[in-house]
């Protein structure tokens, strides 16, 4: 199909080309690419008839699959918004450390070093 494409391409591009000696030949070859382009259609067409029952389960299951890539990522953005309550104590208690930074930062007394953390932050850690 691409071949005779090309070589329909190529002819058309050449009879413009060509000078009054050669133009007859070179229509005869735009006709002549014509057809087979034509033909290679007809064939491609044919072909794609005779191999529609096997693509039909093919299409389903890409079908599926493209259906689950969506599923996937909607699933995963979901998971990121679920546990809402837990992203917002954590933010409090980045929060409450970021505070604690400052006043440590300014000059103020402040509590012992592990309360400088948040919470979430201690979990694991030994000090």
């Amino acid at each position: 199909m691409n071949e005779s494409q090309s070589a329909l391409w190529k002819a058309e591009s050449e009879l413009p080309k060509s000078g009054r000696v050669h133009r007859r030949s070179a229509r005869r070859d735009v006709e002549a690419a014509t057809d087979v382009l034509s033909g290679t259609n007809d064939r491609l067409t044919r072909a794609d008839e005779l191999a529609a029952p096997t693509r039909a389960p093919l299409d389903d299951l890409r079908i599926i699959i493209d259906d689950h890539r969506q599923y996937d990522s909607t699933r995963r953005i979901l998971d990121e918004w679920d546990n809402l309550d837990a992203a917002a104590h954590r933010a409090s208690d980045l929060c409450r450390a970021l505070d604690r930074w400052k006043d440590w930062a300014a000059g103020r007394k402040v509590s012992p070093r592990a309360e400088l953390l948040p919470p979430s932050f201690m979990h694991g850690l030994e000090i």
